[in-house]
């Protein structure tokens, strides 16, 4: 997929600005976390290219914290092992479900941390513990939000990516 579509995608599916989205992935594409485009020669962004975007867009510190956010929460780990960008990288491939996730919750302040929230219940904390306090400053994406940005990504039409999202939603709550 190449970077303008994915754009595309994250500005709508996170009621974000289209703008402020290519401005962050300008960044990450300049700081060598995304690949660069030469002359005509656009490079298509793999699952692994569209997860740091993700994480870019959503993790949004500002346009000079753009390689430190990236390379941040791209590396934050889990207690069993697991890293958030390969977690992330795993739902665009499709090779990690993503069925049942609930939200992503990511801290942008006082540190990076994020938890993943399935519809069970269940936490999976990626980096220190998020801070509770009212001076943390968090971003909040719904499971349905990811899930559609995960299938459009893959190359699903929109239409079709909200389909694929509420029957996974159903089948999550069937289990």
């Amino acid at each position: 997929m190449v970077r303008s579509t994915a754009i595309e995608v994250l500005a709508r599916r996170l009621g974000l600005n289209v703008g402020r989205v290519a401005a962050l992935a300008q960044r990450a594409a300049e700081s060598g976390a995304l690949p660069k485009a030469r002359g005509r020669d656009v490079p298509d962004l793999g699952p692994l290219d569209l997860a740091r975007l993700l994480l870019c867009a959503v993790a949004d510190r500002g346009l000079g914290s753009v390689p430190q956010s990236v390379r941040a929460y791209s590396s934050l780990a889990a207690n069993n092992g697991a890293i958030l960008v390969d977690v992330v990288e795993g739902w665009i491939r499709g090779t990690v479900p993503i069925s049942g996730v609930g939200h992503l919750v990511v801290q942008i302040e006082p540190e990076p941390a994020a938890t993943i929230m399935s519809h069970g219940g269940a936490h999976f904390d990626f980096g220190p513990e998020r801070s509770r306090g009212a001076a943390a400053r968090t971003v909040i994406v719904p499971g349905e939000s990811l899930s559609a940005i995960c299938h459009e990504f893959r190359g699903v039409t929109p239409d079709s990516a909200d389909e694929m999202t509420a029957v996974g939603r159903l089948a999550a709550a069937l289990n």
